[in-house]
């Protein structure tokens, strides 16, 4: 691990809903282990196969081994921004979502008891977002307009938040590490490839 520790504890807050989750890495763990909290009190053994609903936990405790490979990427993305100047810079990480959530972009979506098919309403049966907003981190960073410089404010009810034109959203590649990309093949990035280093790192990378 960076820094030479041997351990090392991620606690993660969830503000819309209250969950925490708190995440121990190890070089001495040998397998990932999740343990769920649920609202009466007791403890169950999470597996990817039997998926939890967010009314059904409160806190998880994850135990996760040293992974050579992950800290890897992590030294590489610091790099990245390391090297970067304004006419270099690193892919587009994050972006508004254009693929309905509701139906997964069908246009319908199957109710879960009665194996029904219904319209989606939420898209107009197409699909898509007509008009998509950005997310998080996009909406809490200071430099959102820099990186869309098109992008409006609106209100829901007295929630602010901000509306990309679907054309501009569709042009810009988005190449998000862990969830999705915008539609567009993640070959096609624009980017430069970064210096070879022409300029010494301005951290020590462990």
């Amino acid at each position: 691990m960076g820094g030479g520790l041997n351990n090392a504890l991620w606690v993660c807050y969830r503000k819309e809903t209250s969950h925490l989750l708190e995440l121990f890495c190890s070089k001495k763990i040998e397998k990932i282990e999740t343990q769920i909290l649920t609202p009466s009190g007791g403890w169950l053994q999470y597996t990817p196969e039997t998926p939890i609903e967010d009314d059904e936990w409160q806190r998880a405790e994850v135990t996760h081994p040293f992974d050579p490979k992950l800290h890897e990427q992590v030294v590489e993305r610091f790099r990245k921004v390391i090297h970067a100047t304004p006419q270099n810079l690193p892919d587009r990480e994050y972006g508004p979502k254009l693929i309905c959530e509701k139906c997964d972009g069908n246009g319908f979506y199957v109710t879960e008891k009665r194996q029904i098919k219904k319209p989606c309403t939420a898209c107009g049966e197409t699909g898509k977002i007509l008009e998509p907003r950005l997310g998080f981190p996009c909406t809490t960073c200071r430099f959102k307009k820099h990186c869309w410089p098109q992008a409006k404010l609106q209100f829901d009810g007295r929630k602010p938040v901000w509306v990309v034109p679907r054309e501009i959203a569709e042009e810009t590649l988005v190449i998000h590490p862990h969830e999705y990309t915008n539609g567009q093949e993640v070959g096609a990035s624009t980017q430069m490839p970064l210096p070879t280093n022409e300029q010494p790192d301005d951290v020590e990378l462990f």
